[in-house]
């Protein structure tokens, strides 16, 4: 007689998802120790970011950006509580932190030269509907997502990919009219670590999925957690060239210098940027 199986989303490991670190290999109420752990970075890289680049340290800085930050920083709980269950639920809220903050900043960010015509200027009301239109997505899928959970890793690709084209193409076209040589210097060291890391980081995520047997037969199953270290850094260089194209629009006299937290790790820290008048 066939049973259906309930619908129980909170349950430890029912997620369809299963990374290649082995399961409950350091505590007993911990599935994945170590891709829950590795999510520190993730969680304390944007309150360091919010805090050295504040408002008033960077008075062009979109006010958006803060929320950003602490869509990241709220991530963090999701993916750890996702690794730490390998729940149902903790993949569905790891996904959606994903898509809010890629929703986020498509509105607040995307280029003005790709937007549909009568958005050209970006005004206040028209960036309003930007980030709306792109709310409202993310708004569908959270509400969808206990009902039909893939369509939240749909999103992430159609709304993802077309943003990530955008602004490298938006970065082609801007970095030509930048005037100074400090500047344009600075703007290109940002967008490559941003580009670079995540390329990385994705790379190392595919070949976890893909390579998991030669990776525990060199008792090395824990690229996932790598993932999650250079996102962090990925993420923080992403802010940072997103403020960068604020201080590029706002036209300020000044040059921005990109400083590390703690300073003795130099590369190693979080970075940030500091006014220079």
């Amino acid at each position: 007689m066939y049973t259906e199986t309930p619908y129980r989303p909170l349950r430890m490991m029912s997620s369809p998802i299963d990374w290649c670190e082995p399961n409950h290999q350091v505590s007993n109420f911990i599935v994945e120790f170590a891709n829950t752990v590795s999510n520190l970075p993730l969680l304390l890289f944007p309150v360091v970011q919010f805090f050295k680049m504040s408002q008033r340290d960077l008075p062009f800085m979109n006010h958006g950006l803060k929320y950003v930050l602490l869509l990241i920083h709220l991530t963090s709980y999701g993916s750890a509580y996702f690794h730490a269950t390998l729940s149902l639920a903790g993949q569905i809220i790891d996904e959606l932190g994903i898509l809010w903050v890629i929703c986020v900043l498509s509105g607040l960010y995307w280029p003005r030269n790709l937007l549909p015509y009568g958005f050209k200027p970006r005004n206040m009301m028209e960036i309003s509907v930007c980030v709306a239109s792109f709310l409202s997505i993310a708004t569908t899928c959270t509400v969808l997502s206990g009902v039909y959970p893939a369509l939240v890793q749909y999103a992430l690709i159609v709304v993802g990919a077309p943003f990530t084209l955008a602004i490298v193409n938006d970065f082609i076209h801007s970095r030509v009219s930048l005037e100074s040589h400090c500047s344009k210097t600075v703007y290109e060291s940002v967008f490559l670590r941003f580009v670079c890391i995540f390329a990385a980081a994705f790379t190392i995520w595919a070949l976890d999925k893909a390579m998991c047997d030669l990776w525990l037969r060199w008792k090395v199953p824990y690229l996932h957690a790598v993932w999650h270290v250079m996102t962090a850094y990925g993420a923080s260089y992403g802010i940072m060239f997103s403020v960068y194209d604020d201080f590029r629009k706002s036209h300020l006299d000044g040059q921005l210098k990109v400083e590390y937290f703690p300073r003795k790790l130099r590369f190693l820290g979080i970075p940030y940027f500091r006014l220079i008048m």
